[in-house]
């Protein structure tokens, strides 16, 4: 029996799926103009398609059409049944308060953070499966230092964070 792309769980990430929720609960965020830089840390081609979907009807639709244009859009099979459901019950949560341009910009921020550090951590995982393969000291020491790499730019991630929240100062 074969399964249909509906009952294929792509089972998404934790930072795509709050990257999702903030776009879909707070579209106003697609209109600043650092949301782009979200398109490049993200990984996932469903949620890249419905961020330029929901762009374009940003300029199309009214804003009380949008979530129902958007459940509509997303309602056929090329979509996975998480992704319908996080939009779904996105919306049905979703708050009638607009976010300032300051405000979008700490969401935008905290998402690439997300996604970065999201990005490192599989990169490390990666290296860490290799590791155990390694026959050479060269190759192990060239994996140790891309985890250290790695590593720093986690730490400057996370430093990047406490600053954001107000825990550090620059």
């Amino acid at each position: 029996m074969q399964n249909s792309p509906m009952e294929i769980s792509t089972q998404m990430s934790k930072a795509n799926k709050v990257v999702l929720q903030q776009i879909v609960g707070h579209p106003e965020i697609l209109e600043h103009p650092k949301s782009a830089e979200i398109l490049d840390n993200l990984a996932n081609d469903e949620i890249k398609r419905v961020f330029h979907l929901m762009k374009e009807m940003i300029w199309e639709v009214d804003e009380k059409e949008l979530p129902r244009l958007l459940i509509d859009a997303v309602s056929s099979e090329e979509y996975s049944l998480e992704l319908r459901e996080i939009i779904s019950t996105t919306i049905f949560r979703q708050e009638t308060k607009k976010l300032d341009s300051r405000q979008c910009e700490r969401v935008l921020s905290d998402l690439n953070n997300r996604l970065a550090e999201e990005k490192l951590r599989a990169e490390k995982a990666e290296i860490l499966k290799r590791q155990k393969s390694v026959v050479t000291d060269d190759d192990q020491d060239q994996l140790l230092r891309d985890i250290t790499s790695i590593e720093k730019e986690l730490n400057k991630i996370k430093k990047a964070k406490k600053i954001q929240f107000g825990l550090l100062e620059k």
